[in-house]
């Protein structure tokens, strides 16, 4: 009898032990915001383009579930990337903008 309740305390003590690491390996938003404050970086989803400072995102997400699919696929990144990203779409946008006008221009200057 005694060595089966020293079994069921060790089931349970692993369940336990288990559920703890578990615990702590999730990803909650939390987390991400004091790693995202730790190396200075802002929160990046790619799936929508959108930045948030850490502390946006901490309070827009904070009561997700822990292990969320959002908390694995936004990535922590410097804001300055999403600053030079911006500037090449930009450039990209004028030279078309450009290109277009220019076009129009020689199609009236033809007639």
């Amino acid at each position: 009898m005694e060595k089966i309740r020293i079994q069921i305390r060790n089931e349970n003590e692993l369940k336990e032990q288990v559920k703890a690491e578990w615990l702590e390996n999730c990803l909650t938003a939390k987390k991400l915001y004091d790693r995202a404050k730790e190396i200075g970086a802002w929160i990046y989803d790619p799936a929508i383009k959108r930045w948030y400072t850490p502390e946006e995102f901490l309070r827009l997400y904070a009561q997700y579930y822990l292990d969320h699919k959002l908390f694995y696929q936004v990535k922590l990144k410097n804001p300055v990337e999403g600053l030079d990203a911006g500037y090449k779409q930009l450039e990209m946008l004028q030279n078309r903008l450009k290109d277009f006008s220019k076009r129009i221009i020689d199609y009236y200057q033809k007639k």
